[in-house]
């Protein structure tokens, strides 16, 4: 679960940040300093607010002249892009004393500038590719006589932003913000590619740092690169690897605050079943982590019910892999017995009926028929009151129905029809309950009821029909 963008501290848009800067270092009017000072009481907005069209025209030309200012005293040094002047910064240091921040603002003034230009070089590309299928296709058909070169796919080019963080890393590195350039330093790299060169920016943040709220993400990164297969890996390595990023995944467990605790445990979950295919004792690792997952997201569902905060959207995936493990007869030979011991150990946690569910499923698609309605089974005899066992029986008879045991699933409607139909204590519970899906639930059992009843009628009916054959 690898974020998209880059993690930064909370600041307003970098077009104000410039304004803000030159309205207090540049601009002749008379103004309090204090507006500098991230985290204070008056914004922007209120500070326009004083001053009429001509100072702000005036101002937009500072603005302006000093953007233009920044571009003109940079210059290009090898490959590491564009450097703020010595003359700025020595100026800077003695007229500015917030420069640190007016150069992260820069660094991300260029990050959002080479996306834009990132996505016209993709654009480019893409054109460039159509003409080389085209010209392909007529090397193909002999009416070109020299093969075609494809294009090279452009890479993104964060050299100026970067080369601003080494700025503030060398220059200050008694700001607040060093955590954010080492940070967005390996981040860019890693963008580029530049993997092992983001590694060691990464681990230095960790070493130096140990206290920055980036730690987190940098272990992330980290345990990510030994996570992810590599091209060639043999299966030494990759088990070697993904030692390692197991390792890197505990450590982000030490920072229960933050929010890649959870993608932690659930790569934990990855790292284990995927280390299990090796040595099927690591499947125990999997389920725990796993399980850990759906705890620690029900946990904070009930104070973010609309999944604003939480990731509940890989609950599903985790119950899915529990049931996975189970199912491995490298792991147990009885794997609906095991599932049922390690449910009950948990106290019949209501997820339980998701890995029983996940587990009938799961054997019914490799054709173990006979397991797929044991693990069925066992979760209509541990949940009873389960709100779609209607629909959990009525699996019972397709199972049975695929397996050929055709009286068995003649049995298995008649029980459908006889638990849910809507005379049952079975659906007053539920008309009774508060569940929000209620009318949904109980037209479901309805129908499967009636269907259930339908079909055996029309068995009997085919079956009294068949010639009686007499001795």
């Amino acid at each position: 679960m690898v974020r998209n963008s880059i993690k930064k501290r909370i600041f307003p848009q970098i077009i104000l940040y410039y304004l803000f800067t030159v309205i207090i270092f540049y601009s002749p009017l008379d103004l309090s300093s204090g507006y500098a000072q991230e985290g204070g009481n008056t914004s922007i907005d209120t500070v326009l607010q004083n001053y009429n069209i001509e100072e702000l025209l005036k101002i937009k030309e500072y603005l302006e002249n000093y953007r233009e200012k920044l571009i003109q005293e940079q210059v290009l040094e090898q490959q590491k892009g564009i450097e703020v002047s010595k003359d700025f910064l020595q100026k800077s240091r003695i007229d500015i004393e917030n420069q640190d921040q007016i150069l992260i603002r820069i660094a991300e003034y260029y990050i959002e500038e080479e996306s834009d230009l990132y996505a016209a070089r993709v654009e480019a590309y893409n054109q460039e590719y159509d003409k080389y299928e085209q010209q392909l296709q007529d090397y193909q058909d002999g009416k070109l006589k020299v093969e075609p070169l494809a294009p090279t796919f452009p890479r993104r080019n964060y050299n100026r932003a970067i080369t601003i963080y080494d700025i503030i890393l060398t220059e200050f590195p008694e700001s607040e913000l060093i955590d954010d350039a080492l940070y967005n330093k390996a981040y860019l790299l890693g963008d580029m590619g530049e993997e092992i060169a983001a590694q060691e920016v990464y681990q230095a943040l960790i070493d130096k740092y140990p206290e920055s709220d980036y730690v987190p993400e940098a272990y992330m990164h980290l345990a990510e690169f030994y996570f992810q297969p590599k091209l060639g890996q043999g299966r030494e390595e990759t088990i070697r690897n993904l030692n390692k990023a197991a390792q890197l995944y505990k450590n982000v467990l030490k920072f229960k605050e933050s929010d890649r605790y959870t993608d932690a445990l659930y790569k934990l979950g990855w790292s284990y079943y995927r280390l299990a295919g090796a040595d099927p004792k690591h499947y125990s690792d999997a389920i725990l982590y796993f399980t850990l997952v759906v705890q620690d997201i029900e946990k904070f569902q009930e104070l973010d019910p609309e999944g604003k905060y939480i990731k509940a959207n890989i609950k599903p995936e985790a119950l899915q892999y529990i049931a996975a493990c189970f199912v491995d007869t490298a792991y147990t030979e009885d794997g609906v017995n095991k599932a049922n011991n390690y449910i009950g150990n948990l106290g019949k946690p209501d997820f339980g009926v998701d890995i029983l569910k996940g587990m009938g499923d799961l054997y019914a698609r490799i054709v173990e028929y006979d397991n797929s309605i044991r693990a069925y089974n066992t979760l209509l005899e541990v949940y009873p009151d389960y709100a779609y066992a209607p629909l959990i029986q009525k699996k019972i008879g397709d199972v049975y129905a695929e397996d050929q045991e055709i009286q068995s699933a003649y049995n298995a409607r008649e029980q459908l029809y006889n638990r849910y139909n809507p005379k049952t204590q079975w659906y007053a519970n539920i008309e009774l309950s508060d569940m929000d899906e209620r009318i949904i639930i109980l037209d479901q059992a309805t129908n499967y009821s009636e269907e259930a009843l339908r079909s055996n009628l029309i068995f009997q009916l085919n079956q009294s029909q068949q010639p009686c054959h007499h001795r």
